[in-house]
Order: structure tokens, then sequence, then C-alpha cells
């Protein structure tokens, strides 16, 4: 049975954010895929998605894209997938041990993307973490250029790595426009499917107008809906 999951998800628990849970459980219920809530450097939004999925029963990951620094500089963004507890350290390698230790998977975040932060650098420590994470974040359908994502696929067949693509969606009509796809029964085989790197990635990048409704999130201009 094939299993797509939507690997990069966020909703108003993220402070860019305007999904509310319960729209993207529907929607991911009527596209028939699953998703990776992966809030902006909190995990408070897990007590709400366990309640509203026992509605839905879509496969959700529970994951964390977290803001990462070396001596309090910016480096660039990992995403953690099937963690039990929230990532604390902001430190890179700290918080690298902290989802080894909880048996997370760890995938880079669009690590090429010179136009998020730290602008111009993408991912700062890509050479030194790379043999610390187990995946790439091979295709980010929020990416203004798509060279930039074969970029990050090509690093990551180079160094052996597995992939992962997510929407990075902050509102609903986003969600699904990228997705890990392979042949699994549920999600503990999904999660051995991408460490053995047999999954493979689809996705569309969306307009690059969607990345207005997060700035007018982030200044207030508009709120999300809440339940």
């Amino acid at each position: 049975m094939a299993m797509k999951i939507d690997m990069h998800v966020h909703s108003y628990y993220s402070n860019d954010g305007l999904s509310n849970p319960k729209e993207l459980l529907e929607k991911a219920k009527a596209k028939g895929i699953g998703f990776a809530i992966t809030e902006h450097n909190n995990c408070d939004s897990w007590k709400k998605y366990s309640e509203l999925n026992r509605q839905f029963n879509v496969p959700l990951i529970f994951g964390e894209e977290k803001k990462l620094y070396i001596e309090e500089k910016l480096v660039g963004e990992i995403l953690f997938y099937f963690l039990q507890s929230p990532v604390i350290s902001n430190d890179l390698f700290e918080a690298i041990d902290e989802g080894k230790k909880q048996d997370a998977i760890l995938s880079v975040a669009h690590p090429f993307d010179f136009l998020r932060k730290p602008v111009w650098f993408g991912f700062r420590k890509l050479e030194e973490v790379k043999t610390k994470v187990d995946a790439i974040e091979a295709f980010n359908a929020r990416i203004y250029f798509n060279c930039l994502n074969k970029k990050a696929e090509n690093f990551a067949l180079k160094n052996n790595l597995a992939f992962t693509a997510g929407s990075d969606a902050h509102i609903p009509k986003e969600l699904g426009n990228a997705y890990v796809f392979c042949n699994a029964n549920n999600l503990e085989e999904f999660r051995k499917c991408i460490k053995k790197k047999q999954a493979k990635i689809e996705g569309r990048l969306e307009s690059p107008l969607v990345h207005f409704y997060s700035t007018f999130r982030q200044i207030g201009l508009i709120k999300p809906k809440k339940e």
C-alpha cells in the first residue's frame, strides 16, 4: 500500500501560519495523504492534533522545525520527525544529540535556500552535519527557485542521505504540494522506508505569493481562524 506523507506543515501554532488543525486534517483526509506537523520552534499543537485525529485517522507524524545556532549565530533549520517530546536546546549539535536520543529522523530543511535566514548563506554547517543527520529536504514547495531543490537532492545523493519533501504549508491550500511516498502499511514501516532510503518524493512549486500570507500573519495584518 502506497503511503503519502507531506513532511513539512505548519498551522497557527507557528507564528506565521494561518491553518487550523481541523481544516488540515479534513484536507488531508480528502486528499488521502498524511502529514508531519512541524511547527516553528515548538510542539504546542501535538495535543490538539492527537485529540482531533481520533475523528479523522490521518497518518500523522509529530515533529518540529527548529532554528539552530552556534554561539548565538543562526545556522539554519532542521526538521525533527517522530519525536516523543520537544527538542529543548537551540544549539546545533546539542539539538542533534537530543533528537538522536529519541531515535528521531533528522532532515536539514531547505538547505540551499539563500532567501531564508540566514539570508545568502543557506544552511551554514551542512558539511559538518551531513554525517549526523538522516536526510535532506530534497523538495520544498515554497522555495523560489527549483534549481535549489535539485541542488539539495544532488547533495543527498552524493552523501548517501535519505530524501524528505514537504509543502511547507502555512495556509490550507498548500497541503500536499509535496510529499514522500513509499510502500508502507503504517507509520513505523514508513519510518523504516525513509531510513533505508527507499522512499521517493513528488512535488510542485507553489506561487511565491503565498509568502505574503506568512508575512501578513507575522505583522498582524491577518489573523488565523481558530476553532
